[in-house]
């Protein structure tokens, strides 16, 4: 490995011979190693595949630093705590959209000031409790499917690739004809599925959850568990779970235009056993229920998707998890969607969670093993973390420091952490941030780094 630059003023290293690719505000993209990146000169020296020497561009004209794929592995702890830190202060600032940062791993220690998060990519991490929003957990053994992510295994009919139709950008599936993936996955009795479109115009999506698949089929709906098809303007829910008749709503266009970008969410709720409570919701609202009938024998392996559009589409979020079987209520109201209006009393910060609905007023003081001890009014309580579903701390005000260089790391799954740049090579990338200073990071663990994303340069 040859040192390529040790800049003076900055504490930036960049180390090794790994290939990037390298795109640019005005739409350039090449493939080359980093040479030298110069924060104070503003220059980035690369020497790219196609061309003789080293190539010098302005850092203020690069976009993203793009890295080999690599697919994620399976957390290997049993429960996964996810922090997202606060947003509101910095969201102003961003020259392109921006979702809350976030860290996923164990969280192993808690004490006055810090949450101390393991995590796969960088080890122990520090977390300031003023710099975070809330802390979300889940077991990771309940979670089949959570993307789309870079390079996953989807088969297509044979005779077709993957590239004719689809693409992968920023933690979501662009399709660009009306050609089907499948991939095989391993699903429950009851389990829940939820996804968000992305689109302009008219468009049509269908999700295919079947038993079995081969290359020679040229679509997935004959034979299908359950055909969940989805349109800016309605919802229609059928299969072999119920042949006797599609179970279809169309929504009123109040509020749509064509020329218009839609956003449809929904999510399916399934129970495969007999006489099982089913349900639809689209975009909040409970649109459908059903029971799964006596004498059905359902078992789903295979998850299938397919746009037909004449623009490009955008499948994000798709996230299928195991199940208790509890029906939610409706966050919308009948009238075009509108937000439910529910008399709901304040909570205030901190407090706890429960599974099972359950609210403790009071804060996570310590962790031991996998128990996370509650301090409230009446006395310490143990509650094992897997009963847990988010804890929010105490109300802090807490701005996260825009910092000089500042980028964006995309995780594989479309999430995201921003801080300052401080070093690239070979296995790692070395930053810092405000919220949990100085971190290095696996380089396998980003799809990309995202530069420039300030309205205005930090000093």
């Amino acid at each position: 490995m040859k040192l390529l630059s040790l800049l003076l003023s900055s504490t930036l290293l960049i180390q090794g011979e790994n290939s990037y690719k390298m795109s640019f505000q005005d739409g350039s993209e090449f493939n080359g190693s980093i040479d030298n990146m110069d924060f104070e000169k503003n220059t980035l020296e690369i020497s790219i595949e196609s061309l003789v020497g080293s190539n010098t561009f302005s850092l203020a004209s690069l976009d993203k630093i793009s890295f080999p794929s690599s697919i994620p592995r399976k957390s290997p702890f049993p429960i996964v705590t996810t922090i997202t830190l606060k947003k509101r202060f910095i969201d102003r600032h961003l020259a392109k959209p921006n979702p809350s940062d976030s860290l996923s791993g164990e969280l192993i220690d808690v004490d006055d000031e810090h949450y101390t998060l393991n995590t796969t990519f960088a080890g122990p991490l520090k977390i300031k409790k003023s710099l975070v929003e809330k802390l979300t957990i889940s077991r990771s053994d309940a979670t089949i499917y959570d993307g789309p992510i870079r390079d996953e295994k989807w088969q297509t009919p044979k005779g077709q690739k993957f590239t004719d139709s689809w693409n992968y950008k920023k933690g979501a599936l662009t399709s660009t004809g009306n050609a089907l993936i499948t991939r095989q996955l391993e699903f429950p009795t009851r389990w829940t599925l939820e996804v968000d479109l992305q689109g302009t115009g008219s468009f049509s999506a269908n999700i295919a959850l079947m038993k079995e698949w081969e290359e020679e089929a040229k679509n997935a709906e004959e034979e299908a568990n359950y055909n969940l098809t989805l349109s800016p303007y309605f919802a229609n829910i059928s299969g072999l779970h119920d042949k006797r008749r599609e179970r279809k709503v169309r929504f009123n266009r109040r509020g749509f235009g064509a020329d218009r970008k839609h956003y449809p969410k929904a999510v399916l709720y399934i129970n495969q056993a007999p006489n099982g409570e089913n349900a639809l919701f689209f975009n909040g609202r409970n649109i459908k229920t059903w029971k799964t009938p006596a004498d059905a024998k359902l078992e789903t392996k295979w998850l299938g998707v397919t746009i037909e559009s004449e623009t490009e589409t955008v499948v994000s979020k798709l996230k299928i998890v195991s199940w208790d079987g509890i029906i939610p209520e409706e966050s919308v109201s009948r009238a075009y969607g509108t937000p439910t209006k529910k008399e709901t009393p304040k909570i205030s910060a901190p407090h706890v969670l429960l599974a099972n609905g359950d609210l403790a007023e009071g804060e996570v003081t310590n962790i031991e093993g996998q128990k996370a001890f509650i301090k409230t009014s009446f006395g310490s309580i143990p509650v094992p973390l897997e009963r847990v579903t988010s804890i929010v701390g105490p109300s802090i005000e807490n701005e996260i420091k825009m910092e000089t260089w500042d980028v964006r790391a995309i995780f594989h799954n479309g999430k995201q952490i921003i801080f300052r740049l401080e070093g690239l090579d070979d296995t790692h990338i070395h930053g810092f941030s405000s919220a949990f200073g100085k971190a290095k990071f696996n380089v396998d663990a980003f799809s990309s780094l995202d530069f420039n994303i300030w309205k205005t340069p930090q000093k």
